[in-house]
């Protein structure tokens, strides 16, 4: 399966092991939602050990630990940092701070400070953490947007490579890797791509020029996909003319550890290890800080809530003849939980995996509204009612964490007397966190 693909992967990065490492901070949260912070000292296959503000070594069996956020700076949104992937090579990929651009070249800082000019043409895709604020239609032509999703739980960023037979995505870890069909969920091209609806019967692409089409994907060789639809028509696609596919295979996370790159990667991998001399070593291999995310160590036990189905209904009260969609964010989210963006007065309901899931998100109100805001939030497991709250200028974020004991989470947008068109609720890291067995 997947996970062993990381194992035929040589090592990309050339990291000396004389090289110091700047502390780590990481939050650790625990099944039970109780929390600890510090720095990191070491990881190994049954303990995480932090070093607390009291100079105490903390030790946290492996066993007890829900997910590890990494609590890094946040960086210049003026300098893009990221891995730079080379064309045909991949003893060249580099984690690289972009620095400038101009009409043939990219300059960018390696990680030991060298400064460096690569031609366009010799660059394959450039994966980033932030939005490139530099409208070079060159440079965004070799950027990478897409991502495949895979039905073991694993993300990879990238682009894919087309002049091969079967299906083959490039990705900056793990290189170029050809799978079958059956081990793909979707597959988006282009990071700008409306998601379309799934189907749980039929195969779905979404062309480049609105077009949609259902059926079954039979292959996809050499830049060709060949669907056939219900009534028996075969069709030859281009590649390149779908921006995004869905396919109806059941998604099934692998059990064991996973980590989130600061790139929107959900790499599902052998070990992660940690000392202060050697770093991460992920699997066999070495991998910056600066690329990671986040980490599990049960894959299977943690679920974003944004990639399940979500259903919106009007509210009695304040019915709404036009419900706007919601906003799903894209690009490098922790724990792959995107940013769900609500417009209430509504009723959001999602479809759970199983019963006795917790949920767990931070709810904010966004900036730009919070002046005019006044709601109030329910929570409820189906139709009962587990907690609600008043949320405004005064109360603009709140924490939440709720056991569900069906498999429907609902979730009530209420205008509380302000007016309507600023009620708007922002889902931050929002989880499903399965019962321990």
């Amino acid at each position: 399966m997947f996970p062993c693909l990381f194992r035929r992967i040589f090592p990309l990065f050339l990291i000396c092991s004389t090289q110091t490492f700047a502390d780590v901070l990481v939050d650790v949260v625990r099944w039970d939602m109780t929390r600890s912070s510090g720095v990191l000292v070491t990881i190994d296959s049954t303990t995480v050990q932090l070093s607390r503000d009291d100079d105490l070594i903390q030790p946290i069996p492996v066993d007890e630990i829900a997910f590890i956020s990494m609590n890094t700076t946040v960086r210049d949104l003026n300098r893009s940092f990221g891995v730079l992937v080379m064309i045909d090579t991949y003893d060249e990929t580099l984690p690289v701070t972009i620095q400038a651009i101009d009409d043939s070249s990219v300059q960018f800082s390696r990680e030991d400070g060298r400064m460096e000019s690569v031609p366009f043409r010799k660059i394959d895709f450039i994966s980033m953490d932030v939005e490139s604020k530099v409208p070079k239609t060159r440079f965004n032509a070799i950027r990478s947007t897409g991502t495949v999703r895979l039905v073991d739980g694993g993300v990879l960023t990238g682009k894919p490579k087309q002049e091969t037979g079967g299906f083959t995505w490039r990705n900056w870890w793990t290189g170029p890797i050809t799978m079958p069909l059956e081990e793909i969920s979707s597959f988006t091209r282009s990071e700008a791509s409306q998601r379309i609806e799934s189907s749980n019967v039929d195969d779905v692409v979404s062309l480049s020029n609105g077009d949609r089409i259902s059926g079954f994907v039979d292959s996809i060789e050499n830049g060709i996909i060949t669907l056939e639809k219900e009534d028996g028509t075969v069709l030859e696609i281009p590649q390149e003319s779908i921006d995004q596919a869905f396919f109806a295979n059941r998604v099934t996370p692998t059990s064991g550890p996973a980590l989130w790159t600061t790139l929107g990667d959900r790499l599902v991998v052998d070990s992660i290890s940690y000392d202060q001399n050697a770093g991460f070593i992920i699997g066999k291999r070495p991998m910056s800080q600066d690329l990671i995310g986040g980490f599990v160590f049960e894959n299977d036990r943690i679920t974003p809530l944004s990639s399940r189905p979500i259903t919106l209904h009007e509210t009695p009260k304040t019915p709404r003849y036009h419900l706007p969609r919601p906003v799903i964010s894209r690009g490098a989210n922790r724990m792959d939980a995107s940013i769900i963006e609500l417009k209430g007065p509504l009723r959001a309901e999602w479809k759970l995996q199983s019963p006795g899931l917790r949920f767990v998100s931070t709810l904010v109100i966004p900036q730009a509204s919070r002046r005019h805001a006044e709601m109030e939030i329910r929570i409820l497991d189906g139709d009962e009612l587990l907690v609600s709250f008043e949320m405004d200028s005064s109360n603009p974020t709140m924490d939440v964490s709720v056991r569900i004991s069906g498999e429907v989470l609902t979730l009530e947008v209420l205008d509380s007397g302000g007016g309507p068109i600023m009620d708007q609720i922002e889902l931050h890291e929002a989880l499903l966190f399965s019962p321990t067995e």
